[in-house]
């Protein structure tokens, strides 16, 4: 019968067994569509969202460590919010944001939705305070999110998801009328539409042509 380790003896273990974890199980939240994700995705893209809540929850229990259901949880906040045009309820959900945005810094960094799903819910956001003129707070956000989309896009160029959000993003701010660009420069945004929409138009050719529909294929 083994006898039980000794304190040094357990420590080499310890070392070991951390060492052996693969990447990304090893305390870091990974990003999956699992079965239940990818079903509220749809339902998002149809406006369902209490369907889509439903269905995120069973993926936070099952997949406790999971990162995608945190990133559609927003969306279904920020589509919930943008439809109904509620103010009680954008300042009620706006308390889910930091906590979200914490979990997301915490995923796996070698992932490529580590990332994107970060400047996804800021994109989400800075779109939402538009409708309360939140101005200020809304083009940090909007910062942010293209310091993100335009880290992973130079480490990630085939990652197609990124490219639609960084389209829009620089067809933003090639929109901008141009006795304001002066600010635009400042803020160190460079972009213009016919650019912008470029951009969306190849990844979303990509995303049709693609079996798993783009964002379902992770890598």
């Amino acid at each position: 019968m083994m006898g039980k380790p000794k304190p040094c003896a357990s420590c080499i273990i310890a070392v070991i067994l951390t060492f052996c974890i693969p990447p990304g199980l090893s305390g870091a939240y990974y990003y999956r569509f699992d079965q239940y994700s990818s079903q509220a995705m749809t339902a998002l893209s149809q406006l369902k969202v209490d369907k889509a809540r439903q269905l995120l929850g069973l993926a936070r229990i099952q997949y406790p460590d999971n990162n995608i259901p945190v990133w559609l949880l927003n969306y279904a906040d920020f589509i919930e919010i943008i439809v109904t045009e509620d103010e009680g309820l954008f300042h009620r959900y706006e308390s889910n944001r930091s906590e979200r945005l914490d979990r997301l810094s915490k995923g796996d960094p070698a992932s490529p939705y580590h990332k994107f799903c970060q400047a996804e819910v800021n994109i989400q956001w800075a779109l939402a305070r538009i409708k309360f003129k939140e101005y200020v707070t809304c083009l940090r956000e909007v910062k942010r999110s293209y310091a993100l989309l335009s880290d992973l896009n130079s480490k990630h160029p085939d990652f197609k998801p990124a490219l639609i959000s960084l389209g829009f993003l620089h067809t933003l701010i090639g929109s901008v009328p141009s006795k304001y660009q002066w600010a635009v420069k400042i803020l160190g945004f460079n972009g213009d539409v016919k650019g912008g929409i470029s951009e969306m138009k190849d990844a979303m050719r990509w995303t049709e042509l693609s079996e798993n529909r783009g964002f379902y294929n992770l890598q």
